[in-house]
């Protein structure tokens, strides 16, 4: 499934799984932005991704989103970002923060009871 990974003026990321598998899929984008004025398509085959850059003074993002979603590209309604699920990368992130924060504290700990014991054996 196609879609929308963020959207700025003069510029819409789509992230496409389809890309590794169906190089149509390319073309076909292409095709439906090539209608767009000002509008141009970046493909990025190994990030499974397309990015559609276009002049916001001379056109919407409303309307690229509107080619692309006419062409049957992308599900979502235009100007209505899909997020793709986020459950994988939150508990990924929330484990590194979990590892980084113990890692810290059990070097702060060490290095604080070293100091001690040294402090102590110097007495």
């Amino acid at each position: 499934m196609t879609y929308l990974v963020h959207r700025l003026p003069g510029r819409c990321r789509f992230k496409v799984p389809a890309l590794r598998t169906d190089p149509a899929v390319a073309a076909q984008f292409r095709a439906a932005v090539a209608a767009v004025p000002t509008a141009q398509v970046e493909i990025r085959l190994r990030a499974q991704s397309i990015i559609v850059t276009y002049d916001p003074k001379a056109v919407s993002g409303a309307a690229v989103l509107a080619a692309i979603a006419d062409a049957g590209l992308i599900a979502a309604e235009p100007g209505v970002a899909v997020a793709p699920p986020a459950g994988i990368v939150t508990a990924l992130g929330s484990a590194i923060g979990h590892a980084v924060v113990g890692a810290v504290v059990k070097s702060g700990v060490e290095t604080s009871v070293g100091g001690v014991i040294r402090r102590l054996r110097g007495r």
